[in-house]
Protein backbone atom coordinates (compact mmCIF):
# COMPACT_ATOMS: atom_id res chain seq x y z
CA UNK A 1 0.00 0.00 0.00
CA UNK A 2 1.45 3.31 -1.10
CA UNK A 3 1.58 5.92 1.70
CA UNK A 4 -0.35 9.11 1.09
CA UNK A 5 1.26 12.52 0.79
CA UNK A 6 0.16 13.42 4.30
CA UNK A 7 1.74 10.27 5.70
CA UNK A 8 4.97 10.97 3.81
CA UNK A 9 5.06 14.51 5.22
CA UNK A 10 4.49 13.26 8.75
CA UNK A 11 7.25 10.71 8.38
CA UNK A 12 9.56 13.46 7.15
CA UNK A 13 8.70 15.68 10.15
CA UNK A 14 9.54 12.87 12.58
CA UNK A 15 13.06 12.44 11.21
CA UNK A 16 16.05 14.21 12.84
CA UNK A 17 16.41 17.77 11.65
CA UNK A 18 20.11 17.41 10.90
CA UNK A 19 23.02 15.01 10.81
CA UNK A 20 25.32 14.96 13.85
CA UNK A 21 29.03 15.70 13.52
CA UNK A 22 31.34 12.72 13.08
CA UNK A 23 31.75 10.74 16.29
CA UNK A 24 28.75 12.35 18.05
CA UNK A 25 25.89 10.11 19.20
CA UNK A 26 22.69 12.19 19.40
CA UNK A 27 20.51 11.84 22.51
CA UNK A 28 17.08 12.24 20.96
CA UNK A 29 15.13 11.17 24.06
CA UNK A 30 16.68 13.71 26.47
CA UNK A 31 18.69 16.33 24.58
CA UNK A 32 20.65 18.90 26.57
CA UNK A 33 19.71 22.54 26.00
CA UNK A 34 21.00 25.99 26.91
CA UNK A 35 17.54 27.41 27.58
CA UNK A 36 18.63 28.34 31.10
CA UNK A 37 20.54 31.28 29.62
CA UNK A 38 17.56 32.72 27.79
CA UNK A 39 15.35 32.23 30.89
CA UNK A 40 17.88 34.08 33.05
CA UNK A 41 18.12 36.95 30.58
CA UNK A 42 14.35 37.18 30.22
CA UNK A 43 13.85 37.40 33.99
CA UNK A 44 16.67 39.87 34.66
CA UNK A 45 16.01 41.99 31.60
CA UNK A 46 12.29 42.28 32.18
CA UNK A 47 12.76 42.97 35.90
CA UNK A 48 15.31 45.75 35.38
CA UNK A 49 13.45 47.40 32.52
CA UNK A 50 10.16 47.25 34.45
CA UNK A 51 11.81 48.90 37.47
CA UNK A 52 13.25 51.62 35.22
CA UNK A 53 9.84 52.25 33.65
CA UNK A 54 8.22 52.46 37.10
CA UNK A 55 10.80 54.98 38.37
CA UNK A 56 10.50 57.07 35.24
CA UNK A 57 6.69 57.09 35.23
CA UNK A 58 6.44 57.86 38.96
CA UNK A 59 8.96 60.69 38.67
CA UNK A 60 7.27 62.24 35.66
CA UNK A 61 3.72 62.04 37.05
CA UNK A 62 4.14 62.72 40.79
CA UNK A 63 7.42 64.65 41.09
CA UNK A 64 7.91 66.57 37.86
CA UNK A 65 4.18 66.64 37.08
CA UNK A 66 4.73 66.62 33.36
CA UNK A 67 4.38 64.16 30.50
CA UNK A 68 5.95 64.10 27.06
CA UNK A 69 5.68 62.07 23.88
CA UNK A 70 8.81 60.08 24.64
CA UNK A 71 7.29 58.86 27.91
CA UNK A 72 4.40 57.22 26.07
CA UNK A 73 6.69 55.88 23.36
CA UNK A 74 8.98 54.06 25.79
CA UNK A 75 5.99 52.56 27.62
CA UNK A 76 4.72 51.10 24.34
CA UNK A 77 8.22 49.73 23.69
CA UNK A 78 8.24 48.17 27.17
CA UNK A 79 4.90 46.48 26.43
CA UNK A 80 6.42 45.13 23.23
CA UNK A 81 9.34 43.77 25.25
CA UNK A 82 6.86 41.92 27.48
CA UNK A 83 5.05 40.49 24.47
CA UNK A 84 8.31 39.21 23.01
CA UNK A 85 8.76 36.88 25.97
CA UNK A 86 5.92 34.71 24.62
CA UNK A 87 7.60 33.51 21.37
CA UNK A 88 10.81 32.73 23.25
CA UNK A 89 8.88 30.54 25.67
CA UNK A 90 7.02 28.80 22.86
CA UNK A 91 10.24 28.10 20.98
CA UNK A 92 11.73 26.58 24.14
CA UNK A 93 8.81 24.18 24.35
CA UNK A 94 9.78 22.73 20.97
CA UNK A 95 13.46 22.27 21.83
CA UNK A 96 15.25 25.55 21.12
CA UNK A 97 18.67 25.51 22.72
CA UNK A 98 19.25 21.88 21.74
CA UNK A 99 21.45 20.88 18.82
CA UNK A 100 19.63 20.37 15.56
CA UNK A 101 20.53 16.66 15.33
CA UNK A 102 18.74 15.95 18.63
CA UNK A 103 15.31 17.29 17.60
CA UNK A 104 12.89 16.35 14.86
CA UNK A 105 12.30 18.32 11.68
CA UNK A 106 8.78 19.15 12.88
CA UNK A 107 10.14 20.66 16.09
CA UNK A 108 12.68 22.68 14.14
CA UNK A 109 9.86 24.01 11.97
CA UNK A 110 8.06 25.29 15.08
CA UNK A 111 11.28 26.86 16.41
CA UNK A 112 11.78 28.71 13.11
CA UNK A 113 8.18 29.93 13.19
CA UNK A 114 8.38 31.36 16.72
CA UNK A 115 11.77 32.87 15.97
CA UNK A 116 10.19 34.60 12.98
CA UNK A 117 7.43 35.95 15.26
CA UNK A 118 10.02 37.22 17.74
CA UNK A 119 11.90 38.94 14.93
CA UNK A 120 8.72 40.60 13.67
CA UNK A 121 8.11 41.97 17.19
CA UNK A 122 11.73 43.03 17.67
CA UNK A 123 11.86 45.49 14.77
CA UNK A 124 9.12 47.92 15.91
CA UNK A 125 10.21 47.62 19.56
CA UNK A 126 13.82 48.58 18.87
CA UNK A 127 12.64 51.47 16.70
CA UNK A 128 10.38 52.78 19.48
CA UNK A 129 13.22 52.58 22.01
CA UNK A 130 15.51 54.60 19.75
CA UNK A 131 12.71 57.02 19.00
CA UNK A 132 12.16 57.70 22.72
CA UNK A 133 15.89 58.35 23.22
CA UNK A 134 16.05 60.72 20.24
CA UNK A 135 12.97 62.64 21.39
CA UNK A 136 14.63 63.12 24.76
CA UNK A 137 17.72 64.53 23.06
CA UNK A 138 15.49 66.94 21.21
CA UNK A 139 13.73 68.07 24.38
CA UNK A 140 16.94 68.43 26.40
CA UNK A 141 19.30 70.03 23.90
CA UNK A 142 17.13 71.56 21.18
CA UNK A 143 13.54 72.39 22.19
CA UNK A 144 13.57 74.84 19.26
CA UNK A 145 15.57 74.92 16.06
CA UNK A 146 17.48 78.02 17.15
CA UNK A 147 18.73 76.46 20.39
CA UNK A 148 20.95 73.81 18.83
CA UNK A 149 20.77 73.35 15.08
CA UNK A 150 23.16 70.39 15.09
CA UNK A 151 21.03 68.36 17.51
CA UNK A 152 17.79 69.50 15.88
CA UNK A 153 18.84 68.35 12.41
CA UNK A 154 20.68 65.26 13.65
CA UNK A 155 17.74 63.97 15.68
CA UNK A 156 15.23 64.46 12.87
CA UNK A 157 17.59 62.83 10.38
CA UNK A 158 18.13 59.82 12.66
CA UNK A 159 14.40 59.41 13.21
CA UNK A 160 13.70 59.53 9.48
CA UNK A 161 16.46 57.09 8.54
CA UNK A 162 15.52 54.63 11.30
CA UNK A 163 11.86 54.78 10.33
CA UNK A 164 12.58 54.05 6.66
CA UNK A 165 15.13 51.26 7.23
CA UNK A 166 13.15 49.46 9.96
CA UNK A 167 9.97 49.69 7.90
CA UNK A 168 11.73 48.03 4.95
CA UNK A 169 13.18 45.31 7.22
CA UNK A 170 9.80 44.62 8.84
CA UNK A 171 7.98 44.48 5.52
CA UNK A 172 10.64 42.17 4.08
CA UNK A 173 10.55 39.87 7.10
CA UNK A 174 6.78 39.47 6.92
CA UNK A 175 6.35 39.11 3.15
CA UNK A 176 9.66 37.50 2.20
CA UNK A 177 8.04 34.20 1.20
CA UNK A 178 4.97 33.30 -0.77
CA UNK A 179 3.19 31.46 0.67
CA UNK A 180 4.33 32.85 4.03
CA UNK A 181 4.43 29.34 5.55
CA UNK A 182 7.39 28.55 3.29
CA UNK A 183 9.59 30.55 5.68
CA UNK A 184 9.32 27.88 8.39
CA UNK A 185 8.39 24.98 6.08
CA UNK A 186 10.93 25.28 3.27
CA UNK A 187 9.83 22.04 1.59
CA UNK A 188 6.62 23.70 0.41
CA UNK A 189 6.30 24.90 -3.17
CA UNK A 190 6.58 28.64 -3.67
CA UNK A 191 9.17 31.39 -3.83
CA UNK A 192 11.19 33.16 -1.20
CA UNK A 193 13.56 36.10 -1.03
CA UNK A 194 16.98 35.93 0.60
CA UNK A 195 15.82 36.38 4.19
CA UNK A 196 19.33 35.91 5.55
CA UNK A 197 20.50 39.01 3.71
CA UNK A 198 17.80 41.11 5.34
CA UNK A 199 18.70 39.93 8.84
CA UNK A 200 22.39 40.61 8.21
CA UNK A 201 21.50 44.10 7.04
CA UNK A 202 19.37 44.53 10.14
CA UNK A 203 22.31 43.66 12.39
CA UNK A 204 24.70 46.01 10.64
CA UNK A 205 22.22 48.88 10.64
CA UNK A 206 21.55 48.33 14.35
CA UNK A 207 25.22 48.76 15.16
CA UNK A 208 25.62 51.88 13.02
CA UNK A 209 22.49 53.58 14.35
CA UNK A 210 23.42 52.76 17.97
CA UNK A 211 26.82 54.40 17.60
CA UNK A 212 25.28 57.40 15.81
CA UNK A 213 22.77 57.93 18.63
CA UNK A 214 25.55 57.46 21.20
CA UNK A 215 27.75 60.16 19.64
CA UNK A 216 24.97 62.63 18.82
CA UNK A 217 24.67 64.47 22.19
CA UNK A 218 28.35 64.40 23.24
CA UNK A 219 29.45 67.60 21.40
CA UNK A 220 26.57 69.51 22.96
CA UNK A 221 27.40 68.18 26.44
CA UNK A 222 31.00 69.35 26.22
CA UNK A 223 29.91 72.80 25.09
CA UNK A 224 27.84 73.30 28.24
CA UNK A 225 29.09 75.96 30.67
CA UNK A 226 29.39 73.60 33.62
CA UNK A 227 32.37 72.29 35.64
CA UNK A 228 34.49 69.59 34.08
CA UNK A 229 33.44 67.04 36.69
CA UNK A 230 29.79 67.68 35.84
CA UNK A 231 30.52 67.31 32.13
CA UNK A 232 32.17 63.95 32.70
CA UNK A 233 29.23 62.81 34.83
CA UNK A 234 26.65 63.84 32.22
CA UNK A 235 28.71 62.27 29.44
CA UNK A 236 28.91 59.04 31.43
CA UNK A 237 25.12 58.92 31.69
CA UNK A 238 24.76 59.23 27.94
CA UNK A 239 27.72 56.93 27.32
CA UNK A 240 25.83 54.07 28.96
CA UNK A 241 24.47 53.63 25.46
CA UNK A 242 27.80 51.92 24.74
CA UNK A 243 26.36 48.86 26.51
CA UNK A 244 23.58 48.72 23.92
CA UNK A 245 26.18 49.06 21.16
CA UNK A 246 28.13 46.09 22.55
CA UNK A 247 24.95 44.00 22.76
CA UNK A 248 24.10 44.94 19.16
CA UNK A 249 27.57 43.90 17.96
CA UNK A 250 27.35 40.49 19.67
CA UNK A 251 23.83 40.06 18.33
CA UNK A 252 25.10 40.77 14.81
CA UNK A 253 27.80 38.15 15.29
CA UNK A 254 25.19 35.52 16.10
CA UNK A 255 23.14 36.67 13.13
CA UNK A 256 26.03 35.55 10.95
CA UNK A 257 26.30 32.30 12.92
CA UNK A 258 22.65 31.51 12.26
CA UNK A 259 22.89 32.14 8.54
CA UNK A 260 26.12 30.19 8.07
CA UNK A 261 25.68 27.30 10.51
CA UNK A 262 23.14 24.48 10.07
CA UNK A 263 22.69 24.26 13.87
CA UNK A 264 19.83 26.77 13.92
CA UNK A 265 18.05 25.49 17.03
CA UNK A 266 21.19 25.97 19.15
CA UNK A 267 22.40 29.32 17.82
CA UNK A 268 18.96 30.93 17.91
CA UNK A 269 19.03 30.88 21.73
CA UNK A 270 22.39 32.69 21.84
CA UNK A 271 21.00 35.13 19.30
CA UNK A 272 17.89 35.62 21.43
CA UNK A 273 19.94 36.23 24.58
CA UNK A 274 21.65 39.25 23.05
CA UNK A 275 18.52 40.43 21.29
CA UNK A 276 16.60 40.65 24.54
CA UNK A 277 19.62 42.13 26.31
CA UNK A 278 19.75 44.90 23.73
CA UNK A 279 16.06 45.69 24.23
CA UNK A 280 16.31 45.76 28.04
CA UNK A 281 19.42 47.96 28.00
CA UNK A 282 17.78 50.32 25.51
CA UNK A 283 14.74 50.83 27.75
CA UNK A 284 16.93 51.41 30.81
CA UNK A 285 19.04 53.95 28.91
CA UNK A 286 15.91 55.76 27.80
CA UNK A 287 14.87 56.12 31.47
CA UNK A 288 18.26 57.13 32.89
CA UNK A 289 17.99 60.92 32.38
CA UNK A 290 14.84 61.01 34.56
CA UNK A 291 15.73 58.50 37.30
CA UNK A 292 18.23 60.77 39.18
CA UNK A 293 15.36 63.15 39.94
CA UNK A 294 13.65 60.31 41.82
CA UNK A 295 16.68 59.73 44.06
CA UNK A 296 17.21 63.45 44.58
CA UNK A 297 13.70 63.60 46.00
CA UNK A 298 13.78 60.52 48.21
CA UNK A 299 17.51 60.36 48.96
CA UNK A 300 17.53 62.94 51.82
CA UNK A 301 14.48 61.31 53.42
CA UNK A 302 16.10 57.89 53.30
CA UNK A 303 19.33 59.24 54.79
CA UNK A 304 17.47 60.96 57.63
CA UNK A 305 15.49 57.80 58.36
CA UNK A 306 18.59 55.63 58.54
CA UNK A 307 20.49 58.19 60.60
CA UNK A 308 17.69 58.33 63.16
CA UNK A 309 17.58 54.55 63.31
CA UNK A 310 21.33 54.48 63.95
CA UNK A 311 21.08 57.07 66.72
CA UNK A 312 18.25 55.13 68.34
CA UNK A 313 20.23 51.90 68.38
CA UNK A 314 23.49 53.41 69.60
CA UNK A 315 22.04 55.60 72.37
CA UNK A 316 21.41 52.80 74.83
CA UNK A 317 21.02 55.28 77.68
CA UNK A 318 17.62 56.36 76.37
CA UNK A 319 15.76 53.48 77.98
CA UNK A 320 17.49 53.91 81.31
CA UNK A 321 16.47 57.57 81.53
CA UNK A 322 12.82 56.51 81.79
CA UNK A 323 13.33 54.13 84.69
CA UNK A 324 12.15 55.36 88.13
CA UNK A 325 14.84 56.19 90.61
CA UNK A 326 16.38 59.02 92.55
CA UNK A 327 15.71 62.43 91.13
CA UNK A 328 18.78 63.58 89.22
CA UNK A 329 20.17 67.02 89.78
CA UNK A 330 19.93 69.59 87.03
CA UNK A 331 23.52 68.93 85.97
CA UNK A 332 22.88 65.21 85.88
CA UNK A 333 19.74 65.75 83.82
CA UNK A 334 21.68 67.81 81.31
CA UNK A 335 24.37 65.15 81.04
CA UNK A 336 21.80 62.37 80.67
CA UNK A 337 19.94 64.30 78.01
CA UNK A 338 22.97 64.08 75.74
CA UNK A 339 22.31 60.36 75.42
CA UNK A 340 18.66 60.74 74.51
CA UNK A 341 17.32 61.09 71.02
CA UNK A 342 16.78 64.78 70.22
CA UNK A 343 14.45 64.15 67.29
CA UNK A 344 11.03 62.71 68.04
CA UNK A 345 7.43 63.48 67.12
CA UNK A 346 6.28 63.50 70.76
CA UNK A 347 7.17 65.31 73.97
CA UNK A 348 9.24 63.08 76.18
CA UNK A 349 8.71 63.08 79.90
CA UNK A 350 11.56 62.63 82.33
CA UNK A 351 10.32 61.22 85.64
CA UNK A 352 12.10 61.13 88.96
CA UNK A 353 11.51 61.60 92.68
CA UNK A 354 12.72 64.15 95.21
CA UNK A 355 14.31 63.40 98.59
CA UNK A 356 10.88 62.99 100.29
CA UNK A 357 9.68 60.52 97.68
CA UNK A 358 7.34 63.01 96.02
CA UNK A 359 7.26 62.70 92.23
CA UNK A 360 8.03 65.56 89.94
CA UNK A 361 7.61 65.61 86.18
CA UNK A 362 9.64 67.49 83.65
CA UNK A 363 8.57 68.15 80.07
CA UNK A 364 10.96 68.87 77.27
CA UNK A 365 10.11 70.02 73.77
CA UNK A 366 12.22 68.52 70.96
CA UNK A 367 12.60 69.22 67.31
CA UNK A 368 10.21 67.04 65.33
CA UNK A 369 11.21 64.85 62.38
CA UNK A 370 9.06 66.96 60.06
CA UNK A 371 10.89 70.13 61.09
CA UNK A 372 14.21 68.41 60.57
CA UNK A 373 13.17 67.30 57.11
CA UNK A 374 11.91 70.76 56.14
CA UNK A 375 15.12 72.43 57.23
CA UNK A 376 17.53 69.76 56.02
CA UNK A 377 16.92 70.79 52.40
CA UNK A 378 17.57 74.48 53.26
CA UNK A 379 20.83 73.84 55.09
CA UNK A 380 19.31 74.93 58.43
CA UNK A 381 20.56 72.05 60.56
CA UNK A 382 22.65 74.58 62.50
CA UNK A 383 19.46 76.33 63.61
CA UNK A 384 18.01 73.02 64.73
CA UNK A 385 21.11 72.30 66.79
CA UNK A 386 20.87 75.77 68.33
CA UNK A 387 17.27 75.14 69.35
CA UNK A 388 18.24 71.86 70.94
CA UNK A 389 21.14 73.40 72.88
CA UNK A 390 18.86 76.23 74.01
CA UNK A 391 16.39 73.64 75.25
CA UNK A 392 19.14 72.02 77.31
CA UNK A 393 20.00 75.42 78.77
CA UNK A 394 16.39 75.93 79.79
CA UNK A 395 16.44 72.54 81.42
CA UNK A 396 19.59 73.37 83.37
CA UNK A 397 18.22 76.67 84.67
CA UNK A 398 14.87 75.22 85.60
CA UNK A 399 12.85 76.57 82.65
CA UNK A 400 11.46 73.29 81.38
CA UNK A 401 8.22 74.45 79.84
CA UNK A 402 4.58 74.02 80.59
CA UNK A 403 5.05 71.02 82.88
CA UNK A 404 6.66 73.08 85.66
CA UNK A 405 10.39 73.54 86.38
CA UNK A 406 12.84 72.12 88.83
CA UNK A 407 13.32 75.38 90.76
CA UNK A 408 9.59 75.79 91.32
CA UNK A 409 9.32 72.18 92.40
CA UNK A 410 12.19 72.63 94.82
CA UNK A 411 10.63 75.82 96.21
CA UNK A 412 7.29 74.12 96.80
CA UNK A 413 9.04 71.32 98.70
CA UNK A 414 10.92 73.78 100.96
CA UNK A 415 7.69 75.61 101.84
CA UNK A 416 5.95 72.37 102.74
CA UNK A 417 8.86 71.40 105.03
CA UNK A 418 8.74 74.78 106.77
CA UNK A 419 5.00 74.47 107.39
CA UNK A 420 5.46 71.00 108.94
CA UNK A 421 8.22 72.28 111.27
CA UNK A 422 5.99 75.25 112.26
Amino acid sequence: MTPTAEQQTQALLNEPAGAPPPGVMPNVNDPSTINRYIILVLVLGLTCSTLAIFLRTYTKIFLMRTRAYEDNVVIVAWLGEIVQVFPYVKAAQYGSGAHVWTISLGSLSHIVYWSWVAGAIYVPVIFLIKLSILLQFLRIFAPTRQDNMFIFVGVHLCILVNLIVYSVIEFSAIFACKPREKMWMPWLDGRSLDVDAFWKANGLFNCLSDFAILALPLPSVWRLQIPLRRKILVSTVFATGLCACIAAIIRTYYTWSITQSPDFSYNIVLFGVWTYTELAIGIIISCLPVIPRFFQHFGPKVRVTFSLSTVFKTNSGFGKSLAPGPCPSSDTAVAASKWEIPFTKTIDRLKGSNEDGKRIELKRQYVTLGELDERADDGMTGEMHGRYVAGLGDLKHGRAGEGGDLEEGKGDTDREDAEERG
